[in-house]
């Protein structure tokens, strides 16, 4: 009895610090690294990542490597193929909840139609109206190739009405790997201000939809849609390559 005793209280004892160190083990997350075309480059640190959640906190560098430079050179480092995070090679990440995902090394394909990636470069608007002076835009993009009705922002922005706005190409349109064409409808929504200051708000949805076949032999596409009652919109779209973030 004594003995059955004894081992009761060391029970008693031992349970709420395992408790404690169970709810203070840290958090862990799952980071992937893939090349977007294993026979362009590669990511040696795949093989050990992909396979292991790791804690938060955790520091670890990922490293693109080029199978030929000259011809087909590293890129950028896209994250969860919609936004460009690096355009060095090796890249450190310390494992959160904000960095967790998938990461794809980009390497610049031979041709258009292996294209995974295409950014926007430019956005132009003619107003109807010279009262107009700016505008503020946020296109969306909803993923038809797979039957989604759900928008998700994709590039957000104002600029004044007398040039055109030049973006930083770091919002991605993912058309798929080998043998995939995922194909967008966008959304976008603008409102233009005058100089007084009152403003015009409206969102139109494109009647074109975005698809890799659309895009010339040089990876450029132009996209032109008027907005009833406010002026034509002009989306120039380009296939991402090493010459776009060239200083």
């Amino acid at each position: 009895m004594k003995k059955f005793f004894k081992i009761f209280l060391l029970f008693i004892l031992v349970l709420p610090i395992v408790m404690i160190s169970a709810c203070t083990s840290p958090t862990k997350y799952q980071i992937t690294v893939n090349p977007s075309d294993s026979s362009l480059g590669s990511v040696p640190q795949s093989s050990t990542l992909n396979l292991t959640p790791m804690d938060e906190g955790t520091v670890v560098k990922i490293s693109a490597k080029e199978n030929n430079p000259t011809t087909n050179p590293f890129i950028c480092w896209v994250k969860d193929y919609k936004k460009i995070v690096s355009k060095e090679k090796t890249y450190e990440l310390v494992y959160n909840s904000q960095s967790a995902g998938n990461y794809t090394a980009l390497f610049q394909e031979d041709n258009v139609s292996k294209m995974m990636f295409a950014s926007l470069g430019q956005i132009n608007f003619r107003a109807d109206s010279e009262a107009y002076s700016t505008i503020s835009y946020t296109i969306s993009y909803a993923r038809t190739s797979t039957g989604s009705s759900t928008y998700s922002e994709f590039e957000s922005g104002n600029f004044s009405l007398t040039s055109s706005y030049s973006t930083n190409n770091e919002s991605l349109l993912y058309f798929g790997g080998a043998g995939a064409n995922y194909t967008y409808k966008l959304r976008i929504n603008i409102e233009l201000f005058e100089v007084s200051g009152r403003s015009t708000s409206q969102v139109a949805i494109l009647s074109d939809v975005i698809s890799k076949a659309d895009f010339d032999e040089d990876g450029k596409l132009i996209v032109t849609e008027y907005i009833p009652g406010l002026g034509d919109l002009t989306l120039s779209f380009q296939k991402i390559t090493s010459a776009l973030y060239q200083k």
